[in-house]
Order: C-alpha cells, then sequence, then structure tokens
C-alpha cells in the first residue's frame, strides 16, 4: 500500500506568521494533532499540539516554535517506509509533498487504524506487554495542574495517567485536557486572581474520570479496537491487581507493527 492510499487530502495548514493561539483553535474544530506550517505556499515546518502546549513565550508567531525542516513523505512511499520514517524521527505525522507542493498528510493513527481493519496478523496476536511503554509517568489527582504540566513537558508526553495511593488507575490527563482547562489564559494577561486560581488548580479538577484502562496479557488488536472505536490517545496497562505497568500509544502500536516482518501488512478496505 502507498501512503495516497492513507494520507488525508487537502490537509489543514497554518501560515508561519500566524500566532499559537490560532493554531490551537484550528486543531480543535479540525480535531487535528498536527498541522503543516506553510511560507508564502511553500512547506516550511510542522507544528504538533505538544509544542503549542510546550511552549512559555506567551502567544509567539508558529515560525518561532515548530519543527523545521520538516520530514516529509512522498504519495508513492510505501506505507511500511513511512511508517519507520515516523517511528525513527518520534513524529506523530509526515507533510506529504509532490513536485514540491504539498498535498496531503499521513499521519501514526492512520497507519494504525489501517491495520486495525483487516484480518490480525501475528503482530497484533502479541500481548500489550511487548509493546507498551513502562514505567510511565504518572500523577496525582491532588497534585497541582501546572506542576503535571512541567513534568510532561520534561518528559515529552501528551498523557499521564493519574492514580491512587495503591497506583491503581482513577483518571487520565492528556495536553487536550490542559488546553481546555487554561483556554485563553495560557496567552492573554490574566489578573491576580485568576492567575492565582490557575496556580492552585488541581488535577481532580481537569482530568478525565474513568478512564478505559487494558491488561497487560490482553492481545495488541484489542488495543488497537479501544483506539479506533473510543477515540482515546493512549491506554494505561495494568496487571492482574489493577495496578499500572506501563501505557500504550498509537506510536508504540507502530513500533510493534514495525518490529514484525516487513511491517504493517495494511490493505485498502471498501
Amino acid at each position: 500500500m502507498k501512503v495516497r492510499d492513507l494520507m488525508t487530502r487537502p490537509p489543514l495548514t497554518i501560515e508561519d506568521t500566524n500566532d499559537v493561539a490560532l493554531g490551537l483553535q484550528i486543531m480543535a474544530w479540525g480535531d487535528v494533532r498536527h498541522l503543516p506550517v506553510l511560507r508564502q505556499g511553500s512547506l516550511a515546518g510542522v507544528v504538533s499540539e505538544r509544542d503549542l502546549l510546550a511552549n512559555k513565550q506567551g502567544n509567539p508567531r508558529i515560525s518561532e516554535i515548530m519543527t523545521s525542516p520538516a520530514q516529509v513523505a512522498h504519495p508513492d512511499d510505501d506505507i511500511t517506509e513511512a511508517a519507520r520514517r515516523m517511528v525513527g524521527a518520534r513524529v506523530g505525522c509526515l507533510p506529504v509533498v509532490e513536485h514540491n507542493e504539498l498535498i496531503g498528510i499521513i499521519a501514526v493513527t492512520d497507519v494504525v487504524a489501517a491495520q486495525g481493519g483487516i484480518e490480525p496478523g501475528e503482530e497484533l496476536r502479541t500481548p500489550v506487554r511487548s509493546a507498551m511503554t513502562r514505567v510511565p509517568l504518572t500523577i496525582h489527582a491532588e497534585d497541582f495542574l501546572m506542576d503535571a504540566i512541567r513534568a510532561m513537558s520534561e518528559r515529552q508526553v501528551r498523557h499521564a495517567p493519574v492514580v491512587d495511593e495503591d497506583r491503581r488507575v482513577v483518571g487520565m490527563l492528556s495536553d487536550r485536557d490542559i488546553r481546555l482547562a487554561l483556554g485563553a489564559t495560557l496567552f492573554t494577561e490574566i489578573d491576580g486572581a485568576a492567575a492565582k486560581r490557575i496556580r492552585f488548580l488541581k488535577i481532580r479538577e481537569v482530568m478525565a474520570r474513568d478512564p478505559i484502562v487494558v491488561h497487560q496479557s490482553v492481545p495488541l488488536r484489542e488495543a488497537v479496537s479501544a483506539f479506533l472505536h473510543k477515540s482515546v490517545g493512549a491506554l494505561p496497562v495494568v496487571d492482574d491487581d489493577e495496578r499500572i505497568v506501563g501505557i500504550l500509544s498509537y506510536v508504540d502500536v507502530l513500533r510493534a507493527l514495525l518490529d514484525v516482518g516487513a511491517g504493517p501488512a495494511v490493505t485498502t478496505q471498501p
């Protein structure tokens, strides 16, 4: 299968002269996590939701925080080649360029979704424990949100399971939860009372409750199904005592697919 079979066209984009606030609005409206950045009509870079939320400079231009030059794909590239490029560069998407023109975008989620739509191969029968990230960043409901934001930025993660004293999962904090909680205060001048409220905001006030968790022994296919049908970006992984032992993301699944044989054996669905 080729990149052109899975890519989204035309992609949502943003100009390098636009600001971070507009970038977050476009991502929210379009339900996307990455935007190709254009400069005078040509691809100049890529900006991710994580880039925008990690920004600590007020409301700068996109050009100041984007990744440039961007890793790209050609529409005739094999999906496996594109997937390896994303995993190797630790990026969640590749703008698709043909004849120096941006024509689409392909994301990690596109590849995993395509794999999830076919009969399971050996790579999807393996247990979740073989693909999960061990020793994930965890936080507590009574922690301050600002401390969690710093920790997530330092670890470069978009999701942090919220656990109780017994390390059982009670919630999930994502970069989108943070954006929704802070809203315009990310970019505007605020008074002392608002600043104090934000400073002392607790994770329990922001987190998603009753998150979906997955047992470490279930096949990867079950986890992929949860990704596709429950619209979640990461799954806490638990043991027999329901204590957290890892976290599984789209990228972890893609890496597992690439580690088996020649890579994702995807087919076009009718």
